[in-house]
């Protein structure tokens, strides 16, 4: 009889841990990563790709959105997440872009970029989010 309760309570804890583990996407939560980093940016210039910050962006450019993101060591690999670019003018969704990407170790960086001309002239803003979860947001302006 001892060995049969040691044996419930041994798959009880088992259960329970398996639970806890699955709570979320691997066992985190979005909250758990960290924006360290963020930029729009025409990419610089010359050969070399640079992350130079800009709040507007010429239409014979790129507009990249560049996030850098960091989350604790211990959680080692995140595994697949859907992340999402929405871009805005105003209250209305001009484009939206996702990829699913595998966040095996930290620090991570993600971007997206568009050809500045698929753009009118005009105030923008870009959300990224993670899994649904808004991280990080930009605004800025194309100009001629």
């Amino acid at each position: 009889m001892q060995l049969f309760r040691t044996a419930i309570s041994a798959l009880s804890a088992a259960v329970l841990c398996g639970c806890a583990t699955l709570a979320g996407d691997g066992g985190f939560d979005v909250s758990q990563i960290r924006v360290y980093n963020s930029v729009i940016t025409n990419g610089g210039s010359g050969t070399k790709y640079e992350e130079i910050p800009t709040s507007s962006v010429q239409k014979k450019d790129h507009v990249y959105v560049v996030t850098h993101l960091r989350w604790n060591p211990e959680l080692g690999d995140l595994g697949t997440h859907h992340f999402t670019w929405t871009w805005y003018s105003g209250d209305s969704i001009v484009a939206k872009r996702a990829k699913d990407l595998d966040m095996k170790t930290t620090p991570y960086r993600v971007w997206w970029g568009f050809q500045a001309a698929f753009f009118e002239n005009g105030h923008y803003r870009v959300d990224v989010a993670i899994d649904g979860k808004v991280i990080d947001s930009h605004e800025f302006n194309i100009t001629d």
